[in-house]
């Protein structure tokens, strides 16, 4: 079976109510505004003005969109991202593919044909910024893909950056270095939000295809590029080859951008150059651009880092046997910040939640992490902010770990040259294991009583005896007396109280409830 195409993906966001199809033409200039104006819904300009392809933004800009991807809940995202990124498939060669529907090299070629505009104030120039650029590890043959943004030079030319040293596509430059060769790359624009969790992982002997083969849950169908020997999905849209001019080293200027946090993180740096030598196109094909925040933090193309990153602590606290109720990362934060709901079994578990948080990820973030209770609601700000001023303790929660890795682009870091490293902090926001807890009891609102169908009115003399009963029994909290004798009248039931009150008494040890017992049993 054909691997999902991003026609059948728009289809898919379409049913679900998460597209915005927009038909009337439109200028490239007038792109970012319809983006800002849909923060939480994909947009499809089908009539870009002067441009041969329709234009998708926000595609995967949300939670609900990943969760509509993988056929999972919300809650379930961080557990089902891990299960699969664990089994890659092995993948399928095919001869051609709609992909090859349209072939253009030399003269022809022409990268005007995307649409190209200014996104924010201060950005250096255009951008695509969907860009799955793939390269070959040439020791080990491996081909690997990252999420790189281009900057326009010339028809046939673009920067790229690559600020991040460790990633894999900036490691496998040097091989080609020193073997004197320019790189091969080439760059499939758009894909389906598995493609996007896919970049985010390494999974060592395996190239990254086959863990984007486990994301689908399918082999991955690859077609040959036409110029070069690299491998890219068959059922990509749009796709460039060409090669990164490695021999020159970063000297071409690029940047700034308005990044996911928000920021021009990197200001004017100094990257490679490609040369692009072919593209190829399906017809219809639609390009793709992810959306880069504007001012919607957690709505830019490193979403897809919030959840491969949940799935990073996941994994990590099911192994150091953290019993996991819920774990988020608010948007709005760009994967700064972790809540985690837990069950805790033993009196370190939150603590070393904490330290897994803020140290497992190769992403190097979150910066700042809360763990809770299982009777927080860690996906309503107001839940957590109560959680957080009353059961956390600053002397006994608060756990700081300096001189950690961090994000580079972190706008709080306090110097633009390497090393960077911050401090990162973490806040015990759990119930202590042991002790009357019963202080952290919420008041919960009683419901309404169930007054029986077949119910004789008492009166008061009635009440009286009845009540005094019910108590001999055994003592009875305030809440049992009220359900027990719901539908009298109750100015009779409190009047039969205020009779037995005088021999009534509440033990201290009782604690929560403090139920009413008779004094003179002698069990006071």
């Amino acid at each position: 079976m054909a691997n999902m195409t991003l026609k059948e993906w728009v289809q898919k966001l379409d049913d679900a109510g998460l597209l915005n199809r927009i038909t009337d033409e439109t200028r490239v200039d007038e792109l970012p505004q319809i983006m800002e104006d849909n923060p939480s819904q994909a947009v499809l300009v089908e009539n870009v003005k002067d441009c041969q392809v329709p234009f998708l933004s926000n595609a995967y800009a949300t939670e609900e969109m990943f969760t509509l991807a993988l056929g999972c809940t919300a809650e379930e995202l961080p557990a089902e991202i891990a299960r699969r990124k664990k089994a890659p498939r092995d993948t399928v060669t095919v001869q051609t593919s709609p992909l090859k529907d349209n072939v253009i090299t030399g003269d022809d070629l022409d990268l005007a044909m995307l649409p190209w505009f200014c996104h924010h104030e201060h950005d250096g120039h255009a951008f695509i910024n969907d860009c799955n650029v793939v390269s070959r590890n040439l020791g080990t043959g491996l081909l690997d893909t990252g999420e790189y943004r281009l900057q326009w030079r010339k028809r046939n030319e673009t920067g790229i950056s690559l600020s991040n040293p460790s990633r894999n596509t900036r490691l496998n430059i040097q091989a080609y270095v020193d073997a004197g060769r320019e790189m091969p790359v080439a760059c499939v624009i758009g894909g389906t939000p598995h493609l996007k969790l896919s970049q985010m992982y390494t999974v060592e002997g395996y190239d990254d295809w086959q863990v984007l083969g486990g994301l689908l849950g399918e082999p991955v169908e690859l077609v040959k590029c036409e110029t070069n020997d690299l491998m890219v999905p068959a059922s990509a849209d749009i796709v460039l080859e060409g090669r990164m001019m490695v021999s020159e080293g970063p000297v071409h200027d690029e940047g700034p951008y308005g990044e996911y946090m928000v920021t021009y993180g990197g200001g004017l740096q100094h990257m490679w150059r490609i040369v692009w030598d072919c593209i190829t196109h399906r017809n219809g094909a639609i390009y793709e651009y992810a959306s880069i925040a504007g001012l919607h933090p957690g709505r830019s193309d490193m979403v897809d880092m919030t959840f491969t990153l949940a799935a990073d602590i996941y994994d990590a606290l099911k192994s150091a046997a953290i019993d996991v109720v819920d774990l988020y990362l608010p948007p709005d934060a760009v994967s700064q910040i972790a809540y985690l709901k837990i069950r805790p079994h033993r009196a370190g578990d939150a603590n070393n939640a904490l330290a897994l948080m803020l140290t497992c990820s190769r992403q190097m973030v979150p910066k700042i992490a809360y763990v809770f209770d299982d009777d927080v609601d860690i996906r309503d700000p107001g839940d957590v902010s109560w959680a957080f001023g009353l059961r956390f303790n600053p002397e006994q929660g608060t756990l700081i770990l300096p001189r950690q890795n961090v994000n580079f682009l972190d706008p709080s870091l306090t110097t633009s040259e390497p090393p960077f490293f911050i401090s990162k902090i973490g806040f015990d926001c759990t119930k202590p294991t042991v002790g009357d807890l019963s202080r952290f009891d919420r008041a919960v609102v009683v419901p309404p009583a169930v007054v029986p169908d077949d119910l004789t009115i008492l009166d008061t003399d009635q009440l009286t005896d009845a009540l005094e009963k019910f108590i001999r029994q055994a003592p009875r909290a305030w809440r049992e007396v009220v359900a027990e004798f719901a539908g009298h009248p109750y100015p009779a039931l409190y009047h039969a109280f205020g009779r037995l009150r005088d021999r009534l008494g509440r033990r201290e040890e009782d604690s929560p409830t403090f139920p009413y017992r008779f004094i003179d049993t002698g069990s006071e």
